[in-house]
């Protein structure tokens, strides 16, 4: 006991002038306890407070100021906990420990409202939980917002705002804080109730607008870069002006001012309410605009394409450079009968013919106009029928078919369904139907029964007519008349014949008899009176005019004609040689028959023609010509031309005759077959000519042009016998050569080949070659050894498809074992036959490869590549090529005029070309796992770094560290598996240097450091902070193991005091 007490009167006496140390000799405080073990601490080490369960009921005095308690039960609203006594406001004070104090507490701690600051100056301050943060208060109540410059984010109660980010000036002062409006971003202004402006330099200044780095000043207006200041309007893009009301605006320097409108694109403007505008002009109320430079400034107008106006009441204008046109009074908002004549639709066809990509006055056209009275103009702007149309090279088609009978719509269908509407007009091309229903080429319209055929008479041949053109003589057997025959085809069942004729005779006082005759066969018979014969002394003359009908069966060919004879006399109709009669008198004869068919028919025609009597040439003759001054012919430089039926068969041209051809270069030209008839033509004979040069057909030992029977190949055959080539000529030049060696030359004199083919042509349309299908099949060349190996080339019609296929043994199909396919839209498939991109290779199993080879052995010159080239220096191109052994990726953005080298594989490594400007990945777009031997090397030396600095980071960071285990969302990535590491947000309020928020991006201006989608971890800059921790705790270590020693020394003094004192 003894014992106990000397020891603790030395330890009490050691710091009896000032400070207490329990568990300690060296205390640093009035009263410095430690505990058992710092490190590893019992559960005994600590020290107790004294415990109350309720409240002393006498409040203590100023003399108790400071007091502290543990109340041990709940009292009031008290918790358990540690209190002090506050005198001055006589309350006993919570000190908050993990279950009191509140948020209020703290804002009151020290004065009311004087805990409201916390200066987060060593880490963010974090709100753990499920429940986030709540914050309350009253519209028009509390505190202004904040005023003046500089970062902050703050929630204003007294006007339901909220603001983050950085301003510059009163942006964010109360002024300019609209109720229940939102601002983020740099200087942005969201000055109306329930507005948003998010961004730079953003103003939502219009009630319940929105703004993205805009100015939205309508109510209920949405800007995204642009102005949004009609109500309710929406503005998208730089340059962009939406201030109608309800408007809409889209693009780039684009307006919409009109009252609902909208405008999308580069300079569009819709001005006119309800107006839409897409790159053009839409002024017109409910107008449209689409296409470059165009203008729709009519009522309910459309205009489509470039350089087109639509300027009246619902116009309609599409195309290119439409003609102009000022519309009639009020013809842009009105369609009344005054404005019959202003356009409804127009479709322009302007041509730049001076290449300067734009519409001149002078080349604007029109397609087709139609007006609102229904006037349509095809070639005319100004229609002047219900169907105008205006060209001097080009005609009309009309739908081409071909029609089956006259009394069957088909093939023509009404596309509405029901009956075919009568005046459908159709070309037929077709010679079907029988009798009445017969229908050949040409035009026909429907007339509700059948088809109707448009010709002259509507194709009905009223009448025909023989007219006698020689002299004629009777005699007393009846014998047909001359030329008095008329072969038709009637389309009615009873024709009216009628007959004249007029003559003289030997004898007067007696008759001549005539017979109607159909098909041969006697019809009727008539002669002519003794009293029509006036006797006479020389000339008894004679005439006979009667009609007669005559049933005959239609649509089928009949022949009528005339039979005539007299009785023991002669009798005479000379049409040709007038006969004396008396004095200056003469006896003219004619003799006419006409057939006519009161429905219309078809047959030979020989119209009535009156004899020329002027200076024109008579078609029955002349007499009394000059042929110096009398000639058929033209006196001036103009051909002279034959025409039958209205079609041209003959011309004389500088002297030449051309039959068939308009142009004749020879004194004869013939183009067409030609019949000549000697009385010694026969199959297989030629025609030759005698030395004075007169043609006959001859039988020759040649070749017959007509072919040729009985050969005998041995010796029958064209060619030479002896060493000289044989020649085929046309036009007296050479065209092909055989030559003696067997070599076929077309266009060369020498072949040098089995077949030799020379051009000799500037043109860059016309091969020397062309093989072309007119059937169904296909266009090939075969290519083979006999009996062995053979390709076949050629176009598969039935896939409009060039290919290429091979066969083991003869010629087959292109499609069979095909090896390349070209597509006409230009794709190239080897291995396939349905390539879908322009080189689609295909292979079968195992390896498909494709072989680029350079034949040079040299290590510099052995160079391959292949290119991707897009169009223009705007756009990158790209090259795959080798370097010597290494295989290199580089870009070019001149159209490989020169190569940027980016990557490169070698043997050893994949590097890349240009040192420290490129990265493996992004943030978006990133590698699953990468494997390595030795892991990733970070260059580090110092002679490429600057500003460095020692570390400042430390154990104080190290402790602030979160790691945690996770799993991807994504488990395509590795399967669910477990992962250690940090979450990058957290990191960035601890090591904000470590964690990869931006990056390089490639953009058309360059590249550009912009922020990633995604965050990632540098986690080998940890390292150093990891280092920088061990040593800042290895300083910690070594302290803590020299205060160890002087504890174990001051122990050890004690011990041996003790002793010391024990032994006395």
């Amino acid at each position: 006991m003894k014992k106990i007490i000397l020891l603790q009167l030395l330890l009490f006496s050691t710091f009896a002038v000032a400070q207490v140390g329990i568990n300690t000799t060296s205390p640093n405080a009035q009263l410095d306890i430690r505990s058992s073990n710092q490190v590893a601490p019992a559960s005994t080490d600590g020290m107790l407070i004294p415990k109350i369960d309720t409240f002393p009921a006498v409040n203590p005095t100023a003399a108790q100021q400071g007091m502290l308690v543990y109340l041990t039960t709940t009292v009031g609203s008290n918790p358990p906990g540690f209190y002090y006594w506050d005198n001055t406001t006589t309350n006993w004070i919570p000190i908050k420990g993990t279950d009191t104090g509140t948020l209020d507490q703290a804002y009151d701690f020290g004065g009311a409202g004087n805990g409201r600051t916390i200066t987060a100056d060593a880490g963010a301050v974090l709100i753990n939980g499920t429940d986030g943060l709540v914050s309350t208060g009253t519209l028009n109540f509390g505190a202004v917002a904040p005023s003046g410059a500089g970062v902050k984010m703050y929630w204003n109660p007294r006007k339901a705002a909220f603001r983050a980010g950085s301003v510059s000036g009163a942006q964010w002062d109360d002024t300019n804080v609209g109720q229940n409006s939102i601002a983020f971003g740099v200087n942005t202004i969201a000055s109306g109730n329930n507005s948003v402006a998010i961004g730079n330099s953003s103003l939502a200044s219009g009630i319940s607008s929105v703004s993205f780095r805009g100015n939205a000043s309508g109510a209920s207006s949405t800007s995204f870069g642009g102005n949004a200041s009609g109500s309710n309007s929406t503005s998208f893009g730089s340059g962009t002006n939406a201030t109608g009301i309800n408007s809409f605006v889209g693009g780039f320097v684009s307006n919409a001012t009109g009252s609902s409108s909208f405008a999308f694109g580069s300079f569009s403007n819709a001005s006119g309410d309800s107006s839409a505008s897409f790159g053009g002009t839409a002024s017109g109320l409910n107008s449209f605009s689409l296409g470059n430079a165009t203008n729709a400034s009519g009522f309910n107008s459309t205009v489509m394409g470039s350089f087109n106006s639509s300027v009246s009441q619902s116009e309609t204008v599409i195309g290119i450079g439409a003609t102009t046109y000022t519309p009639s009074l009020n013809g842009d908002s009105q369609f009344r009968i005054a404005n019959a004549t202003d356009r409804l639709f127009v479709i322009g066809n302007a041509i730049d013919s001076n290449n300067n990509n734009t519409v001149d006055p002078a080349e604007r056209s029109d397609a087709m106009v139609v007006l609102k009275n229904g006037a349509t103009g095809i070639g005319s702007s100004t229609p002047e029928a219900l169907l105008d149309i205006d060209s001097n090279d080009k005609g009309i088609m009309v739908p081409r078919v071909a029609l089956t009978s006259a009394n069957i719509t088909s093939p023509i269908i009404n596309p509405s369904g029901g009956a075919l509407p009568e005046s459908t007009l159709v070309y037929n091309t077709a010679t079907a139907g029988v009798g009445e229903n017969e229908v050949t080429p040409g035009f026909h319209y429907w007339n509700g029964t059948k088809w109707v055929k448009l010709e002259e008479n509507n194709g009905k041949t009223k009448y025909y007519t023989a007219l006698g053109t020689t002299n004629a003589t009777s005699s007393s057997a009846k014998t047909l008349m001359p030329e008095m025959e008329i072969t038709f085809t009637p389309k009615s069942n009873i024709i009216l014949v009628n007959f004249s004729a007029s003559g003289f005779q030997a004898q007067g006082q007696t008759p001549i008899f005539f017979d109607v005759l159909l098909n041969g066969t006697i019809v009727k018979g008539f002669q002519t009176s003794v009293e029509d014969i006036v006797g006479g002394t020389n000339r008894p003359i004679w005439d006979i005019n009667f009609s007669y009908p005559v049933s005959v069966t239609p649509f089928v060919t009949q022949t009528i004609s005339i039979n005539w004879a007299t009785i023991n006399t002669v009798s005479s109709n000379f049409v040709q040689t007038p006969a004396s009669y008396a004095g200056p008198l003469n006896v003219n004869a004619h003799r006419v028959l006409t057939v006519i068919d009161p429905e219309g028919g078809g047959g030979i025609v020989t119209p009535v023609v009156p004899p020329i009597t002027n200076e024109y040439w008579n078609i029955h003759g002349n007499t009394g010509t000059n042929p110096t001054t009398n000639f058929i012919g033209t006196s001036d430089a103009q051909p002279l031309v034959f025409k039958t039926n209205n079609v041209e068969r003959m011309r004389i041209f500088n002297g030449n005759l051309g039959i068939g051809t308009i142009a004749p270069t020879a004194p004869l030209e013939v183009i067409g077959n030609i019949r000549m008839v000697d009385g010694n033509q026969q199959a297989g004979r030629v025609l030759t000519s005698s030395a004075t040069g007169l043609a006959s057909w001859q039988d020759l030992n040649t070749w017959s042009v007509l072919g040729n029977a009985g050969t005998n190949p041995a010796t029958n055959f064209i060619g030479t016998s002896d060493n000289q080539s044989f020649v085929f000529r046309t036009n007296n030049l050479e065209r092909m050569r055989l030559d003696s060696g067997g070599n076929l030359g077309l266009g060369t004199t020498t072949p040098s080949r089995n077949i030799h083919i020379l051009g000799n042509s500037a043109s860059t349309t016309n091969g020397q070659l062309y093989l072309e299908q007119s059937g169904t099949g296909d266009a090939l060349i075969h290519l083979g050894i006999s009996g062995a190996r053979h390709f076949n080339l050629g176009l598969d019609t039935s896939a409009d498809s060039f290919k290429i296929g091979t066969s083991a043994t003869a010629a087959t199909a292109v499609t069979s074992s095909t090896l390349m396919t070209l597509q006409p839209t230009g794709e190239v498939g080897i291995g396939t036959t349905v390539p879908n991109e322009k080189l689609h290779v295909s292979g079968p199993a195992g390896l498909t490869a494709v072989k680029i080879t350079n034949t040079s052995t040299g290590g510099s010159t052995s160079n391959v590549a292949i290119d991707f080239h897009r169009g223009g220096n705007l756009n990158t191109d790209w090259r795959i090529y080798n370097i010597g052994p290494n295989l290199t990726i580089a870009n070019s953005g001149d159209e490989l005029t020169t190569i940027n080298d980016l990557y490169q594989f070698q043997i050893t490594r994949f590097m890349p070309m240009n040192d420290g400007t490129q990265s493996l990945g992004q943030a978006g777009n990133r590698w699953n796992t990468v494997f390595a031997t030795n892991g990733i090397i970070n260059t580090s030396d110092r002679r490429e770094k600057k500003e460095i600095e020692p570390l400042h980071y430390g154990l104080n960071q190290l402790m602030q560290l979160k790691p945690v285990t996770f799993r991807w969302n994504n488990t395509q990535i590795d399967n669910n598996s477990k992962h250690l590491g940090f979450i990058a947000q957290d990191l960035q309020e601890v090591l904000p240097e470590v964690v990869i928020d931006s990056e390089w991006k490639e953009e058309q201006q360059g590249k550009v450091w912009k922020k990633t989608p995604l965050l990632g971890v540098n986690y080998s800059e940890i390292i150093p902070v990891l280092v920088k921790a061990t040593q800042d705790q290895q300083v910690i270590i070594e302290n803590q193991n020299n205060e160890i020693e002087i504890l174990k020394n001051q122990l050890q003094m004690l011990i041996d005091r003790i002793e010391t004192l024990e032994k006395k």
